[in-house]
């Protein structure tokens, strides 16, 4: 299985931390995030050699509570760049 570096799974113990975190993705660049649930939140950056936008998505997450899961093997092919909740065994 392939790790996918261009990800990031970030969960919340409650949905008030991922609408700040929402609220703070925005005034980045070269990054798109979708909400699975109320808790979890998947980021992908376009560049996964941009090391500083991925440590300050890491901190993002982490100043509104937010736990970063490690990062994960990819589960199934990869559909034209688009983000899935069953592309990621998070919930496991």
């Amino acid at each position: 299985m392939k790790i996918e570096k261009s990800i990031i799974v970030g969960t919340f113990g409650s949905f008030y931390g991922v609408e700040q975190v929402q609220d703070l993705l925005k005034s980045l660049r070269d990054v798109a995030y979708k909400v699975i649930d109320d808790r979890t939140l998947i980021v992908r950056i376009r560049d996964p050699k941009d090391e500083t936008l991925r440590q300050r998505v890491y901190e993002i997450i982490r100043s509104c509570k937010g736990y970063v899961e490690p990062e994960l093997p990819k589960a199934t092919k990869e559909k034209k760049g688009k983000i899935s909740p069953l592309d990621y065994p998070i919930f496991g």
